[in-house]
This record gives structure tokens, sequence and C-alpha cells, in this order.
């Protein structure tokens, strides 16, 4: 009895580093919101952020699924050792240093998420409908 219990906890250990045991790839509160303009609710509007720094694609994503949620978002996002933009326009320093941009729209069901410039896909982090 004792060894099959060892055994199911090893296989259950196992198992959790392999997918993540409860773990979601698409929840990222690890952000600073420096910013926000617009709307009074928590989550419309167009937010300024800081993310530490080395954070990786997929942060990014779970990032802008959980600052965003389902109303309509902009995020302008930066490492914390960036120049970070605090009101638009930017500037062009601001705007060289930017990590990431976000942009959420439900009326029309689009979404676009850029890192350093290049669209990256939401996949299952995707805020659409």
């Amino acid at each position: 009895m004792k060894r099959a219990f060892v055994s199911g906890c090893l296989a259950m250990a196992t198992g959790c580093l392999l997918v993540g045991c409860g773990s979601n790839p698409c929840l990222n509160t690890d952000y600073n919101i420096v910013r926000k303009i617009g709307a009074s609710d928590s989550s419309s509007g167009i937010k300024f952020l800081t993310v530490p720094d080395g954070t990786t694609e997929e942060q990014l994503r779970g990032v802008a699924s959980s600052a965003c949620g389902s109303r309509w978002c902009k995020l302008l996002i930066w490492e914390e050792s960036g120049s970070v933009g605090r009101s638009l326009p930017l500037t062009q320093e601001q705007v060289d240093s930017q990590l990431a941009s976000y942009v959420y729209n439900p009326q029309t069901d689009s979404e676009r998420l850029l890192v350093r410039r290049e669209e990256v896909p939401m996949g299952t982090c995707s805020n659409r409908s």
C-alpha cells in the first residue's frame, strides 16, 4: 500500500511538471500599470504598463489576456528598465524602447499583439469570443 501511494505521488508530480498542474499561462498579473487613459472601469482604455526585464512572449500573452479581459483595451508595454511612456503621443525614445503593444476590440472581434514590432499570435490566450 505504501509503495503504491509513493508511486502515485511521483506520477502526479511528474505529470504536474509536464502540464503545469493548475498553472494558467494565460493568467499573468506580473505587470505594473503606470498610467491609464480612458474608461473608468478596470479593463477598458489605454494602459501604459511595465513588465519585469526578460519577460517572454508567452508571459506577454498572459499579460495581454489578463490586463484586457473582454472589453476594448490597448496596452503599451515596456520592460522596467525602458524609457516608459506615460502619455500620448510617445517620444521617439519611448517608441524605440517599447517591448510590446496589444489591442483588443470586441466590437470587431479583433486583437493584435506586437512584440518588438513583430506580430505574435495570441493562441489559447486570445480574448476573442
